[in-house]
């Protein structure tokens, strides 16, 4: 299977009816709240950015594998995980104070711009008012996520049963938000590996591959061994593909990734590859390493020295290894389950694409 070719076709599938969703959003707020109008067009380009749609493609896939049949309403119910992620991003947004999101402006410093052109105040209220606004943007898309799935005509139980799994990775992902801004602000040493794997379930695993996939099970009324399935196939696959993303993070090939190695040693993230080279480097390589993690004008140099170091005390192979190791835990448990056979190969297409990848 070409599972690129496959995921693009889900992608039309699942941009439509998240236009046609936003659209209608829009066209309802000229009637009743003129106001607004303009704030949900904000929303609207925010969302239909561009992106993968990996997550409603994972729910469509699992739908599918379970036995589903009624397309029309999967891909009306996808458009809440897509909307559940726009919603975690303008939040992410304010609180990493990020400017760019998928080529434009994120959503407090396009109302930053906006109050500028607009009021005189100080930049304390511009501020204020800027992430204010983003807030209230993203608690909107929430509603919307969860009405997308509300109005997606399943039967009501099995509506209950899919929201039950989007609250359980809402929940989930804000353990994880906690998680990884309590580890920012820890000493490199404190962070332990137990620790940064949690944060790569609870954050990735879980809402990027688990929740859809069980979303979909829970719409197509799957049988508990496939829920199982899917379980273990999301948990270890979320957390390769995090530590994959890690190693590009470092050592990716900068032309392919289009922006700059070194970015998460800057921002003085304790990364797998981190926390295993200080645990197994020598004195002069620990204070080297810890010298660099953070520092803001890291120079490509330093970057050089902070990668040799990493190979040197084996970190990079460690993460490497556990990555195989997690990818193949979880496409055992892909393999060896019951689904239709075209949603499987989709499933251990898109896995071996996701820990193979170098962008």
């Amino acid at each position: 299977m070409d599972v690129l070719k496959k995921l693009s076709e889900y992608r039309e599938k699942i941009n439509d009816e998240l236009e046609r969703l936003l659209d209608e959003k829009i066209e309802n707020a000229k009637k009743e709240y003129p106001g607004a109008a303009d704030y949900l067009e904000w929303i609207r380009d925010y969302n239909m950015r561009g992106g993968k749609r990996l997550r409603p493609a994972f729910m469509v896939a699992a739908y599918e594998g379970v036995g589903g049949k009624e397309m029309d309403k999967i891909y009306k119910a996808s458009a809440s995980i897509e909307l559940m992620e726009g919603y975690f991003l303008i939040h992410d947004d304010i609180m990493d104070q990020d400017d760019l999101r998928r080529g434009g402006p994120t959503l407090h410093v396009a109302y930053l711009d906006y109050y500028k052109k607009h009021f005189q105040g100080s930049e304390m209220r511009a501020k204020r008012f800027s992430e204010g606004m983003a807030i209230i943007a993203g608690d909107y898309v929430q509603s919307l996520a969860v009405e997308a799935l509300l109005n997606s005509g399943f039967d009501q139980a099995r509506i209950v049963e899919a929201l039950k799994v989007y609250e359980y990775a809402n929940q989930s992902t804000n353990f994880g938000q906690f998680l990884d801004m309590l580890s920012e602000e820890m000493k490199a040493e404190e962070v332990t590996e137990e620790h940064t794997m949690n944060i790569h379930k609870t954050k990735t695993s879980i809402y990027t591959i688990e929740a859809p996939l069980l979303m979909g099970w829970a719409l197509g009324g799957g049988s508990e061994e496939q829920r199982e399935a899917f379980s273990n196939y999301a948990i270890p696959l979320g957390q390769a593909f995090q530590l994959q993303d890690d190693i590009l993070g470092m050592f990716g090939d900068v032309k392919k990734l289009g922006k700059p190695v070194g970015s998460d040693l800057r921002d003085g993230k304790k990364t797998i590859l981190v926390i295993k080279a200080l645990e197994k480097g020598s004195p002069e390589q620990k204070k080297k390493l810890l010298s660099l993690l953070g520092k803001l004008h890291i120079t490509e140099q330093e970057i050089e020295e902070a990668k040799q170091i990493m190979r040197d005390t084996g970190a990079l192979d460690y993460t490497r290894n556990k990555a195989r190791e997690l990818a193949s835990e979880a496409l055992e448990a892909i393999e060896n389950v019951e689904l239709a056979e075209e949603a499987k190969q989709y499933l251990i297409g898109i896995a071996e694409y996701l820990i193979n990848r170098e962008v």
